[in-house]
C-alpha cells in the first residue's frame, strides 16, 4: 500500500504511557503539524498524563482512555465501546500508533482510521497498513520518528517539547528566585512509578542524594527539591539533613517545569521530570542504573548522565517486561548503590554555566 499526503485532514496519535514516554513522543506532533499544517492532530492518552499532554503544542484535541487493568476491569472494558464511538465520529485519515500494545493496535483498527502505522517485532501486523520494525537499539525519540519515516515524511526536528505558560514562570520566579546564590539546582530524587509500572530500582539511594545536596550547598548552590506525593519520604529525609527548599508535592507539574526552566541545572533519576527538564532547555544530569541511557537519556550538549559501569547493567528491557513491578535485583542494586557522590558532584559542577565560580568559591558557613 502506498501513502500519499493528499487529503490528510485528521490525524490521531495513540500513546498511552507515562510522562517520559509522552515526552519521547512529543516530536511526533510537531513534525506532523509541519507536514500537514491544515490538519487537525488529536492525541489519545491516559487521563493521568493530562497535565503533560496539555503542554505539548500542535495538539488540537486530547482524548483520554484509561486502560481497564488500571481500574475496575468491568468499568474499564465498558468504556471501550464509548471510546470507539467517539473515535469513529472523527473519521481519521491517519493513525500513528507509538505502541507495541495489541490493545492500541485494535483501537486504531476499530477507530476506522483510513491509514494506520505502528510497530511490529517482526514481519507485519494485520491491524496495520504500515508496519515499522520495533528497533530496541534506537533511542526512544528516534524510534517514534521512524513511524513518520515509514511514510516518507520529513523529520524537521527531534527535540522534545513542553510549553510553560508565562504566568507560571513569572510566579515561580517571584516566589523562589529572589535570593542570591552561586547557582540554583532542582533535584528530583524520586520517580520511577506510574499507574502501569513501579521501578524503585531506578532510584539512587536517598542517602547519596542527601550527601550530594550537602556538597552543593557548601559551594553556595541553592537547592530546590521537587517530586510528587509518592516522593515525600525521600525529600523529607534530605530536607532534614541539608538546607534545601523542599517543594515536594507543593507544586503542580507545570509549576515544577517552570522552576526547572528557571534553574541552572536539573538532577534526577530516569523519570518523567528529567525529560521535561530537557524539553524546557535546562541542562540535565540524569542518574541511570537498570535502564539504558543510550536509549533514553536526553540528547544535546547541555544534557548528560552518570552511569556506574557494572556487568549486570543495564538490565531493564522494555520489550521483555510486563505491566506491574520491576523491583527484583540479584546483585544488591550495585548499579545505583555503588555510584559515588563524588562522581555525580563532579559532573554537576561541570554542567553549571558558572562552574568555575562555583568550583573555586569558598565553602559557605
Amino acid at each position: 500500500m502506498g501513502f500519499t499526503t493528499e487529503n490528510i485532514k485528521k490525524i490521531l496519535i495513540i500513546k498511552l504511557a507515562a510522562i517520559g514516554d509522552i515526552m519521547f513522543a512529543s516530536p511526533l506532533a510537531f513534525n506532523l503539524k509541519k507536514d500537514f499544517p491544515e490538519a487537525e492532530i488529536h492525541w489519545l492518552g491516559d487521563s493521568w498524563t493530562k497535565d503533560t499532554l496539555k503542554h505539548i503544542p500542535n495538539i488540537d484535541k486530547l482524548v483520554f482512555f484509561d486502560r481497564p487493568w488500571f481500574k475496575s476491569r468491568i468499568r474499564g472494558y465498558l468504556e471501550i465501546p464509548r471510546l470507539l464511538r467517539k473515535l469513529r465520529a472523527q473519521n481519521y485519515d491517519l493513525a500513528i500508533i507509538a505502541h507495541r500494545s495489541p490493545l492500541a493496535m485494535r483501537l486504531a483498527k476499530l477507530s476506522n482510521a483510513k491509514i494506520k502505522v505502528g510497530f511490529v517485532e517482526n514481519g507485519s501486523n494485520k491491524y496495520l497498513d504500515f508496519s515499522v520494525k520495533y528497533d530496541n537499539s534506537k533511542h526512544e525519540v528516534e524510534r517514534n520518528l521512524d513511524l513518520l519515516r515509514a511514510l516518507n515524511l520529513k523529520i524537521h526536528n527531534n527535540r522534545m517539547i513542553y510549553e510553560i505558560d508565562p504566568s507560571a514562570l513569572s510566579n515561580m520566579k517571584e516566589k523562589y528566585f529572589n535570593e542570591k546564590a552561586n547557582g540554583i539546582v532542582c533535584i528530583a530524587p524520586g520517580g520511577g512509578k506510574n499507574p502501569g509500572l513501579n521501578m524503585p530500582l531506578k532510584k539512587w539511594p536517598k542517602e547519596r542524594y542527601a550527601d550530594l545536596a550537602k556538597e552543593l550547598a557548601e559551594k553556595g548552590v541553592r537547592i530546590l527539591l521537587l517530586g510528587s506525593k509518592d516522593d515525600e519520604d525521600v525529600c523529607d529525609f534530605i530536607a532534614q539533613r541539608v538546607q534545601v527548599k523542599n517543594l515536594c508535592s507543593k507544586t503542580s507539574l507545570e509549576e515544577s517545569a517552570a522552576l526547572i526552566k528557571l534553574a541552572d541545572l536539573y538532577i534526577g533519576n530516569d523519570s518523567g521530570p528529567l525529560y521535561i527538564a530537557a524539553a524546557v532547555g535546562t541542562p540535565t544530569l540524569g542518574i541511570f542504573g537498570p535502564t539504558d541511557p543510550k536509549l533514553l537519556a536526553p540528547s544535546g550538549k547541555n544534557n548528560t548522565f552518570v552511569l556506574n559501569k557494572v556487568d549486570c547493567a543495564p538490565c531493564y528491557r522494555p520489550d521483555q517486561t510486563v505491566q506491574g513491578e520491576y523491583a527484583k535485583c540479584k546483585h544488591d542494586h550495585v548499579c545505583m548503590t555503588n555510584l559515588s557522590v563524588e562522581k555525580v558532584f563532579k559532573r554537576a559542577i561541570e554542567l553549571f554555566e558558572v562552574s568555575d565560580e562555583i568550583a573555586s568559591s569558598p565553602a559557605v558557613p
